[in-house]
Formats: structure tokens, C-alpha cells, sequence
């Protein structure tokens, strides 16, 4: 089954991928985000909104990439396809705070598909000498 959603949000989500870094400045994406954006949706079923935007907004985990851009990609995501004004909320945390029901989750988890889908258009570094 197509999610029109998702579809509509592609164009933004590439341009994101790359503006919150997650894509380096020669487009090449680090393995790490594909299993961090696809465990991000996993999470939220399981621990909640909440509870999974928390932990992948921590700034001082010791993981090998910056988990939390993933987070940050979904916020700005929303914000550029106004679902939410900017200025209204600081980030995902603070809405997710304010808004927890089935419609708010089924928001984020389609921007974290359109995220997801945007990676793959990048070259993605699988920690070979080669990116492919």
C-alpha cells in the first residue's frame, strides 16, 4: 500500500538528509543512520513516542555517529511541510511532550519513512574503503 504522505515528503526529506548532515558534503551517508532511522520507527511501536524520541535525542550517547540528527531530520521535516509552525515547539521532544496520540505518532513515523527512503539516495559508506 502507497503512503501519499511519504511520497509528497520525499523531495524535502533529500534536501534535509543533506542539510542536517547526516549526508556529508560529497553526499555519502554512514551506515550507522540507516539502522538508527530504521530502529527509530521500531522503538516508537515499542517504547512510545516519547520514551523513543528521548533516547535518540541524547547528544552525549557514545555512539559511533550522531544519533540525535535523526531526530533533528524528522523535526525540520515537519516544520518545512508545515504539519507544525517552527517557532511553536524548540524540538521533537517538546512536541512529542505536548503531542502523543495516534495521529501525532503516525506523523512522525511517516516522516521517519520519508527520511528513511531519502538515505538511500545517497551513497552509503559501509565502513569499506569504498562508499557504494
Amino acid at each position: 500500500m502507497k503512503n501519499r504522505r511519504v511520497e509528497n515528503m520525499l523531495s524535502d526529506a533529500i534536501d534535509i538528509v543533506q542539510s542536517v548532515e547526516i549526508a556529508d558534503k560529497d553526499g555519502v551517508v554512514k551506515n550507522e543512520f540507516m539502522g538508527y532511522v530504521s530502529s527509530y520507527g521500531v522503538s516508537v511501536r515499542q517504547n512510545g513516542l516519547i520514551g523513543a524520541t528521548l533516547f535518540f535525542s541524547d547528544k552525549n550517547s557514545q555512539t559511533n555517529e550522531k544519533r540525535h540528527l535523526i531526530i533533528d531530520a524528522i523535526f525540520k521535516l515537519m516544520c518545512q511541510r508545515r504539519y507544525i509552525e517552527e517557532d511553536e515547539y524548540l524540538d521533537l521532544i517538546e512536541y512529542s511532550l505536548e503531542n502523543n496520540g495516534f495521529d501525532e505518532r503516525k506523523l512522525i513515523y511517516d516522516c521517519a519513512n520519508a527520511i528513511k527512503q531519502a538515505i538511500r539516495v545517497y551513497k552509503i559508506d559501509k565502513g569499506d574503503t569504498d562508499a557504494k
